[in-house]
């Protein structure tokens, strides 16, 4: 394993996070003389065995966390976020993105994790703005073998309404709006040139009817057991991918009040 810097800090199974005061903790609550650093790396490495804390270089109160399970930390990332203690701000990125595949977390199990920690955050009234850049990719393999790359929160759109990472409490700021114009579109039977072309794309067995919504042909045609569908799903995805609305660069954790996490402060 490669040496770390000297200002790097691991926390977790080898060296849990101490506060300023060299004092530990085992409380979910923040103690009196520990920094937003230390207390959220210290919620961090219950639910990461390995984690790193480094200092960021745009600037002295930017931190760096960065969150790994498998051997090497150099070649894996199960998440990395920025902290910024002056603006109260973190931002969450490359969630099983950059070396994700080497990760032993699934993504819904890694943002559980995160979402218990930033919910403890909230309720023990230490409160952030925490925003969320959707990186997230699907990679699906059509009859001949070919992979192609969609974006997972506009196929989980596309089959439940609503984005993939809402799931786990981050929405945009116009997410109710965003969610009742996709909901009208997907409610909506596809074009007859659509249907048409899509339809010669299937087996005489798998033929989508007319008067089908896109919601019903999505959950048709969703490749997940039968790659024989890909290239139809692929279709779908791309007539849908301008209509569908989805601020995929804005979205904010929610706040236990209600609340977009931008209102927090």
């Amino acid at each position: 394993m490669s040496e770390r810097p000297a200002k790097t800090r691991r926390i977790g199974s080898i060296k849990r996070s101490r506060s300023s005061s060299g004092t530990r903790s085992s409380s979910s609550s923040k103690s009196k003389n520990e920094d937003d650093v230390s207390y959220l790396g210290r919620l961090l490495s219950r639910k990461f065995p390995d984690m790193i804390v480094k200092p960021h270089p745009d600037g002295p109160a930017l931190v760096e966390m960065r969150g790994y399970l498998c051997e090497d930390d150099d070649t894996c990332e199960c998440f990395n976020l920025k902290m910024n203690t002056e603006e109260k701000h973190i931002l969450l990125d490359r969630v099983k993105y950059k070396y994700g595949d080497a990760c032993t977390l699934s993504g819904t199990d890694v943002m559980t994790r995160l979402s218990d920690v930033f919910r403890t955050m909230s309720n023990k009234g230490v409160k952030y703005n925490i925003q969320l850049y959707d990186r997230a990719r699907v990679k699906l393999v059509d009859a001949e073998g070919r992979k192609h790359e969609i974006m997972l929160s506009l196929q989980y759109i596309m089959l439940h309404g609503i984005p993939w990472y809402s799931k786990f409490g981050f929405r945009t700021p116009k997410f109710d709006a965003e969610v009742a114009t996709n909901e009208l579109t997907m409610n909506k039977p596809l074009p007859p040139q659509l249907l048409k072309k899509i339809n010669a794309m299937l087996s005489p067995g798998m033929q989508i009817q007319k008067g089908a919504t896109f919601r019903q042909s999505a959950k048709m045609l969703e490749p997940k057991t039968d790659a024989s569908k890909t290239l139809a799903f692929l279709e779908l995805y791309a007539y849908l991918e301008k209509k569908l609305k989805y601020a995929y660069y804005d979205m904010w954790f929610q706040g236990t009040d209600g609340s977009v996490g931008r209102t927090l402060r």
